[in-house]
């Protein structure tokens, strides 16, 4: 036995140094989640973290805002059990449109809370008293499909938040996927999801660090609100109306699909109506905060980029003198050696008269 531990032990260690490692697959741009080998998704990152580490990457003096550029937003909702909405974003690279990202925003909660809070996920625990027990017993099993895919696809808490009362306490889960497809869906859910709304051809520059600065606003923002669905619905319709009224897409309300219908609704549970609506006045202060910020983030490049703009015009001037020294000083050299040749010339003109 004392024999058999160790032999297993280097086995397994030989082993694997023989099976080939994971690809790893850089992303294109440094600060977002990168792409996963055999063709997955990268891992989630709370929009939180995202949010800071895009905002941050542009302060360094070499990086340019405008280097990527948000060119698409799709809305998109799902076909089954709770029927969750998300937004999916195609980021370009601004002078090489071939580079394209796919970035998916989700606001969701976690197993845990759905096993725990049943129907309170959903609406306040009054509103579910007034139901009848066969419209209790259709929202109770659209949450627990939910929880069921939530545990068994083992999703990943990054960004737990709770809200502030203490009657209901339901968490949510923001959270930034780089997805290899462009409608968002992943290899880690069965999700079947509809296309809503397309929304592009932005009349005002749509720039990845300002969609870094909406999510972690509205991530901030929400820790108010009480109810799953509201933030989950909430997210991805203040995300849309927000961007719209920044950036103005061409149609200015985007182009819509049958199932736009059914934004804010949960078909299981038609009698509850609609869940979430547009909240214009909600959307004009979050705008506001958003100008706010990204106002002041762009200061703060400034400062960090005016020193080594300074510096480099401070070189780019003395490179200009000593370049205007050099062309100068060959002038001067130029002339002389036409006056010497014009000397020659008159030298040799006179010892042919002499002749």
């Amino acid at each position: 036995m004392d024999l058999i531990q160790p032999a297993v032990y280097y086995f397994t260690r030989f082993l694997r140094y023989l099976m080939p490692r994971e690809p790893k697959i850089e992303c294109p741009h440094p600060a977002l989640p990168p792409l996963r080998g055999n063709g997955r998704d990268s891992e989630s990152e709370s929009y939180g973290t995202c949010s800071r580490n895009l905002v941050l990457y542009y302060h360094n003096a070499s990086k340019d805002v405008k280097d990527w550029t948000i060119t698409e937003m799709r809305w998109y909702k799902n076909r089954r059990r709770l029927e969750h909405e998300y937004v999916v974003f195609t980021v370009q690279k601004t002078n090489d449109p071939a580079q394209l990202l796919f970035l998916r925003l989700d606001r969701r909660s976690t197993s845990t809370v759905l096993a725990r809070k049943k129907t309170e996920a959903i609406i306040e625990q009054e509103a579910f008293e007034r139901l009848s027990e066969q419209q209790k017993a259709t929202l109770r099993s659209a949450v627990n499909e939910e929880a069921e895919l939530l545990n068994d696809r083992h999703y990943l808490i990054h960004s737990l938040k709770k809200s502030s009362s203490p009657d209901y306490g339901v968490e949510a889960d923001d959270t930034v996927t780089h997805t290899r497809n462009a409608d968002g869906l992943t290899q880690a859910t069965p999700e079947r999801a509809e296309l809503m709304a397309t929304y592009s051809n932005f009349h005002i520059p749509f720039y990845l660090r300002d969609l870094a600065i909406i999510t972690g606003v509205l991530s901030d923002y929400s820790e108010t609100y009480l109810l799953l669905l509201q933030q989950c619905y909430w997210m991805a319709r203040t995300i849309v109306n927000v961007v719209v009224e920044m950036y103005q897409p061409q149609p200015p309300y985007g182009i819509t699909t049958a199932a736009f219908a059914r934004a804010g609704r949960l078909t299981v549970a038609s009698f509850l109506g609609s869940i979430n609506k547009d909240n214009p006045r909600e959307v004009a202060h979050l705008v506001d905060t958003i100008k706010d910020s990204i106002d002041k983030d762009n200061k703060k490049i400034e400062a960090v980029h005016e020193p080594q703009r300074r510096l480099q015009n401070e070189r780019d001037e003395a490179f200009a003198e000593r370049d205007e020294i050099i062309a100068k000083h060959d002038r001067d050299l130029a002339k002389r050696d036409q006056e010497l040749e014009a000397l020659r010339e008159e030298n040799e003109r006179l010892r042919n008269l002499q002749r």
